[in-house]
């Protein structure tokens, strides 16, 4: 049984005090399985795709903003791994005390299992092996000023030579 929890803000409710919201308004989330939205016919299915309910959850911990936690359990999901990646859609829906949506946010999740064993570290039960490189953003005729292209050249580089780590120098990174 894998556990998902949802944190959620609510911000902007300015006519309601933060003791009153949960009185005032729902909050209701939904896992939908993003790979099963069409049934067996080839006709879309949304409310069959559906694999977890998560529930409201009282929690004393200060979340900052109007914060409140979700939990929902899932029955053997189907575990992401940068080779599979494998995503579920996550939908959250905001409702007034007659039941009307007022905001309906959704997001892509997915589940895997980082455990570790004797000197190893295991992603959905497979040893992974860190392979790292140090990054420094120069380039030889430029300086510090380094090109996207440059940049992409390096990623592509680091993937072709199975490095899966990449620590940056201590100075501000480009933004892309």
């Amino acid at each position: 049984v894998y556990i998902i929890q949802v944190e959620v803000k609510i911000d902007r409710l300015q006519d309601t005090s933060i003791d009153n919201v949960l009185t005032n308004y729902t909050i209701e989330a939904t896992l939908f399985d993003s790979g099963s939205w069409e049934s067996p016919d080839g006709n879309p299915d949304l409310l069959a795709s559906k694999v977890a309910d998560i529930t409201f959850q009282p929690t004393t911990a200060p979340l900052g903003f109007y914060g409140y936690t979700l939990v929902g359990k899932l029955q053997s999901p189907k575990l992401w791994s940068a080779e599979q990646p494998y995503l579920y859609t996550l939908v959250v829906v905001l409702k007034d005390q007659s039941g009307r949506v007022l905001d309906c946010e959704s997001c892509q999740v997915g589940f895997k299992n980082v455990s570790k064993a004797h000197k190893q570290l295991l992603v959905n039960g497979h040893p992974v092996v860190i392979r790292g490189v140090n990054r420094h953003e120069h380039h030889p005729e430029v300086g510090k000023a380094n090109i996207e292209s440059c940049m992409i050249k390096d990623l592509v580089l680091m993937k072709q030579n199975n490095i899966n780590a990449v620590r940056n120098s201590h100075y501000p990174q480009h933004p892309r």
